[in-house]
């Protein structure tokens, strides 16, 4: 009987989970049995199911464990989710779903538990997913949807999750997506789009994520980045760009984000940044720009004079790709015959820099006529 399996399965006990360290829970942990138990006590807070064999999510599945709060099904092999598999479980506030082989999810599925605060669906096989896959969740804080295949995010599908705070899209195949994407995330704080296959990303589908503060879109296909209509993103302090195409950085992008305090654009394919760019990192205290074809030509004295001030020496790992005679050498090493290193501090104003709150720099080309071609930047000194 179903009882005697779990009776002689040695993982079975009361326990607080180990991962969320919740007490009043029972762990039914690598029995393999492939069944769902029916006799633990109606007043179980908490239940795991990690790796078993479990194959099907069937109708009122665990109602009679109405006070659940918690619980983990990951790492089974489930491939069917009936649309009634969590009614009867109405107080659960978080559910692990992960690592298994689900690939469609019926309309209203987890509008049976409305209280739900953190749902996790990575390592699955959804390849879309759509407004009515997360109807009712409006207290959901996080939701996990990496590594799925998704390959489209229907315009509207995360607009009843409004208090939302965590997004993992990372590891999929999304090409594009709809000024519409992300509408009703107000409170969205974290944004994961890493390792999809974006080639062109206009900010424009952002403006609605006020609150967001990290956004993460290393390891993409992202060529070229543009803003659209502009707008501030106040509260955006954190982007992570590394490990894409990009050959051009266009400034309008870092207009929109005065607070920005933390650049990863390693891995590119830079060869210098407009100073119309550096002019506008005016928050940035950490950047990273390794694994880029910089052009150690006298063009690159700004982005120098920039990262001496805010970076001291951190900038060792940049290496020239160009001109022939400076390929393989340091940047750092490269530029000092132009004189734009040793000159930095004693530059004319013409730029400011805020460093922070209590402290700025101010830095443009040099005053000297001979250093100095109008409009097109720094010359070799003679």
């Amino acid at each position: 009987s179903q009882g005697h399996i779990l009776n002689s399965c040695f993982m079975w006990r009361s326990a607080v989970d180990p991962l969320s360290r919740k007490p009043g829970g029972i762990l039914i942990d690598s029995c393999g049995d492939g069944l769902t138990p029916s006799n633990i006590t109606a007043g179980c807070q908490g239940l795991s199911l990690r790796y078993n064999n479990l194959l099907v999510l069937l109708p009122y599945q665990f109602a009679h464990l109405n006070q659940l709060i918690w619980l983990y099904l990951d790492h089974n092999s489930v491939h069917t989710v009936d649309a009634l598999a969590f009614h009867g479980v109405r107080r659960l506030k978080e559910l692990i779903v992960s690592s298994n082989k689900i690939s469609l999810l019926h309309n209203n599925t987890f509008s049976a538990i409305p209280n739900l605060r953190n749902l996790d669906l990575a390592y699955n096989q959804l390849q879309s997913v759509h407004p009515g896959h997360f109807y009712g969740l409006r207290k959901l804080q996080n939701l996990h949807l990496r590594s799925n295949g998704l390959t489209k995010i229907f315009p509207q599908t995360f607009l009843e999750c409004r208090s939302l705070e965590f997004l993992d899209l990372g590891y999929n195949r999304l090409r594009s997506l709809a000024r519409t994407t992300f509408l009703g995330l107000f409170k969205l704080t974290e944004l994961h789009l890493e390792h999809n296959q974006f080639s062109r990303m206009n900010f424009y589908i952002f403006p609605r994520l006020t609150s967001l503060q990290s956004l993460y879109l290393q390891w993409n296909r992202i060529r070229s980045m543009n803003i659209g209509v502009p707008w501030t993103w106040q509260k955006l302090q954190k982007l992570d760009l590394s490990g894409n195409e990009i050959q051009n950085l266009d400034p309008s992008v870092f207009r929109c984000m005065p607070n920005l305090q933390t650049l990863n654009l390693e891995s590119n394919k830079l060869s210098t940044v407009p100073e119309e760019a550096v002019l506008l990192w005016t928050s940035l205290t950490t950047i990273s720009l390794a694994g880029n074809s910089w052009d150690c030509s006298p063009a690159i004295c700004p982005l120098m004079v920039w990262l001496r001030n805010v970076r001291d020496s951190k900038d060792v790992s940049m290496i020239c790709s160009s001109p022939k005679s400076a390929q393989g050498e340091r940047v750092v090493d490269a530029v000092k015959s132009y004189s734009c290193l040793e000159r930095s501090g004693v530059l004319t104003t013409r730029g400011l820099v805020n460093l922070n709150s209590t402290q700025a720099i101010a830095y443009t080309f040099p005053s000297v006529v001979t250093d100095l071609t109008v409009g097109t930047g720094w010359r070799q000194s003679p």
